[in-house]
């Protein structure tokens, strides 16, 4: 007692296998017509996707002092969520900068070359600011927060340290 009309209808649609030829083949011819030169360093590039920047000096750079802004407290550490004052990891990246510096003198465009003089000369006087501690300032602006005072009393003679 089976009632055909009653089952559903199977239905293929075979447009759909048209429109991906269509577009596989729009695609292939516009990769075949980027310039040469376009080709063979996204050839080069292998399975790296658009969006990734193009490899360069400025990058490298920026990526150094990137790590040293962050061990400086001047960035949240990506890897805790929070400010952490690291002197001796920026230290590492502000000498790393400098030995590229020292290493490419003479093989950079001007532009270049005033990008990491500035960037070195920031970074330095950075380190110096964290290194040597919060210095008075003249500006009315706060300077970040103040560490709370040592609730323990200093002794004020040798003879009353040796009593506590």
């Amino acid at each position: 007692m089976s009632n055909d009309s009653n089952d559903p209808k199977i239905v293929v649609d075979d447009d759909w296998k048209e429109r991906v030829r269509a577009e596989r083949e729009a695609a292939r011819q516009a990769r075949q017509a980027e310039p040469s030169s376009t080709a063979g360093a996204s050839a080069a590039a292998g399975s790296a996707s658009s969006a990734r920047p193009p490899d360069d000096f400025a990058l490298l750079v920026s990526m150094l002092a990137t790590q040293a802004l962050v061990a400086l407290g001047k960035m949240p550490d990506p890897a805790v969520g929070h400010v952490v004052v690291r002197p001796d990891h920026a230290k590492q990246a502000i000498g790393m900068l400098t030995m590229l510096e020292q290493k490419t003198q003479g093989n950079l465009n001007a532009e270049e070359t005033q990008m990491l003089d500035h960037l070195l000369h920031e970074l330095r006087m950075l380190y110096v600011e964290v290194y040597k501690g919060p210095q008075p300032s003249s500006s009315t602006e706060p300077s970040g927060p103040t560490p709370e005072p040592d609730s323990t009393p200093e002794p004020d003679s040798p003879e009353e340290a040796r009593e506590k």
